[in-house]
């Protein structure tokens, strides 16, 4: 009686369907006559997609201007590859964003599928949509050209017919969320290294539960999806590698933001600027890449105290940051003069962060504070989800070890934008959360009236 008394109280699938099919509709609408949607990488994907239509290949520039051998592997090929396809039915850019906007939705559907194998006494459906309404990133990066969603979309669905493998153990499952993950290694680099922890997981599972081998032969489809794009690029370039990005990052992020640190933000590009010049004298595409590297590490290595304490905020940051440039970028909201967010946090940590939210409109820093305690929530209820025996321990593994790794390899540079493709896996854990909360409560209330009760 209790359980049904409760759940009148929460709303239906489909009513929380309905609302989120109309926040995605008025994000989509409000982009089409005042949003901006272009905005980070967004020419490189246009680019590249291009290329894809007319050459055949996926060079992320212009192939009539002077060629960056950086560019024919600094993107995998599948976002590109989508855009052009969506743009073959409907010429507009717009047309990429509404098709993201569906996978947004089908992604919040396919959450919901999941949890009705649970029961849950406390009002799932509208805790999701509270937390949806305080999470505008989901809904901005629908509207964004840029690959975020897409990858939220294969890395969300894997770990759904994951959870199917391990509940069912079919084959069959264990092949779609293999595929799955070698789809989001073609669309972000990020995850090119995942193989080795998802194939030593399937093999424990193999072990332990004396299954079939078939899903171990499966784990390999994505190291030959890695496999097939780095030769392609070795072929272009000459030079045997999955992502430029690599050696990129190294020298234009991870070592910038050390010398920012160490001598300001004037001297940071006054030096970068010369190891760029320094590389350009250098013909060979291979030799200038891991000479980046080289420089990039040697600052690193110099500085690795400092290094360490920037790597930790980054991964702080994976897990806290509210999205003010998303919802900026997006809103077009003028940031403060002076300064940027990342160059007061490098110089003054988070006090550095809080004297340039006040310096932004009341209303957009009090809904950033919100959308921060959202964050507080979805770490609280990661952590419990880790541990909580209701959900199978290769589940959790799972979950557990691709937010990690995501949150690993992000580093120094870590904002929303790299946490959003794990959200929707993320807001899976929060009912279980609110479910032990309630209970505990419950518990606390029950032992309350009982002391009260034989005090009497």
């Amino acid at each position: 009686m209790n359980e049904d008394i409760i759940r009148t109280k929460d709303i239906s699938d489909r009513t929380l369907m309905l609302a989120v099919i109309i926040i995605h509709t008025a994000f989509f609408v409000y982009s089409l006559f005042w949003g901006n949607i272009y905005v980070g990488d967004y020419k490189e994907y246009l680019a590249q997609a291009e290329n894809i239509g007319n050459h055949g290949n996926w060079y992320a520039g212009d192939l009539n201007a002077e060629i960056n051998p950086d560019l024919y592997s600094r993107r995998p090929p599948l976002y590109g590859f989508a855009i052009f396809v969506i743009k073959s039915v409907a010429h507009t850019d717009y047309a990429v964003t509404f098709v993201q906007s569906c996978l947004s939705i089908l992604n919040i559907a396919g959450l919901l599928k999941l949890l009705k194998k649970h029961r849950f006494r406390i009002p799932r459906n509208k805790i999701l949509l509270a937390i949806l309404l305080f999470y505008p990133s989901q809904f901005i990066y629908c509207n964004f050209i840029m690959s975020e969603i897409f990858f939220q979309t294969f890395l969300f669905w894997s770990f759904f017919y994951f959870v199917r493998f391990v509940r069912d153990c079919k084959p069959g499952d264990a092949l779609i969320f293999n595929t799955l993950l070698a789809l989001a290694a073609l669309t972000k680099p990020v995850l090119y290294l995942f193989w080795i922890l998802n194939s030593a997981l399937v093999l424990i599972i193999i072990f332990k539960t004396k299954s079939s081998f078939a899903p171990l032969i499966y784990s390999l489809i994505l190291p030959a999806a890695v496999l097939a794009v780095c030769l392609y690029n070795y072929g272009n370039t000459g030079y045997f590698h999955y992502s430029s990005l690599r050696h990129s990052n190294i020298l234009e992020f991870h070592s910038r933001f050390l010398i920012i640190n160490e001598s300001g933000i004037d001297s940071a590009m006054s030096k970068n600027e010369s190891e760029i010049a320094a590389l350009d004298t250098i013909t060979d595409h291979k030799t200038r890449s891991l000479e980046a590297e080289r420089l990039g590490r040697e600052v690193i290595l110099d500085n690795f105290g400092n290094y360490l304490r920037f790597y930790f905020r980054g991964c702080l940051n994976f897990f806290t940051d509210p999205g003010r440039f998303d919802i900026g970028e997006f809103f077009r909201i003028s940031p403060p003069k002076g300064a940027g967010i990342y160059y007061r946090y490098l110089k003054d940590g988070y006090k550095g962060v809080v004297q340039y939210l006040l310096e932004l409109p009341l209303l957009f820093t009090a809904y950033l504070a919100a959308v921060f305690l959202i964050n507080i929530l979805l770490i609280a209820s990661s952590v419990s989800f880790v541990f909580d025996k209701s959900n199978g321990v290769y589940i959790r593994m799972y979950f557990l070890m691709l937010i990690l790794y995501l949150c690993a390899m992000t580093g120094i540079v870590g904002a929303l934008r790299y946490k959003l493709p794990v959200l929707i896996m993320m807001l899976y854990a929060v009912p279980f959360f609110a479910e032990r909360t309630h209970a505990y409560i419950d518990r606390r209330k029950i032992s309350a009236d009982r002391a009260v009760s034989e005090k009497r």
